[in-house]
């Protein structure tokens, strides 16, 4: 016996659980083992088996749209790891130019230091030569 339309479309407004509960309740005047019943619980079980079949497709969309976020993601952090490794090999060339740079430093601070000794101590001689005289 299949469901006349109303009695299949008042089953589709309440849903399986309003379903049950009528046939726990025993509405329609129908016995629990009628044939209405029992296409009743035959729409239950196919009514149950579409929402858990939509549910695992709405499931399935939504994994598929986080593993493209987290593919996304995944991309954007790579090309920020090597635009990182860019940047760190970028300082330590500068770090290696200035360590080159701060050497030359010291080397014409000393040879300034040596010429102004020098300078010094020539117009040291010349100040105790004049002295002398």
């Amino acid at each position: 016996m299949a469901l006349n339309p109303d009695t299949l479309a008042h089953f589709v407004s309440i849903g399986p659980a309003g379903v049950k509960r009528e046939i726990a309740l025993g509405k329609h005047g129908q016995a629990p083992d009628s044939p209405l019943w029992r296409e009743a619980e035959l729409w239950i079980e196919s009514e149950l088996i579409r929402l858990n079949a939509e549910a695992d497709a709405k499931r399935d969309a939504r994994e598929e749209r986080t593993l493209a976020i987290t593919e996304s993601a995944l991309a954007i952090a790579k090309e920020s790891a090597a635009s990182a490794q860019r940047a760190a090999s970028a300082a330590e060339a500068q770090c290696a130019s200035a360590e080159r740079q701060a050497k030359w430093a010291w080397w014409a601070a000393i040879i300034a230091m040596i010429a102004a000794i020098s300078a010094t101590s020539a117009q040291i001689n010349d100040l105790i030569t004049w002295l002398q005289k």
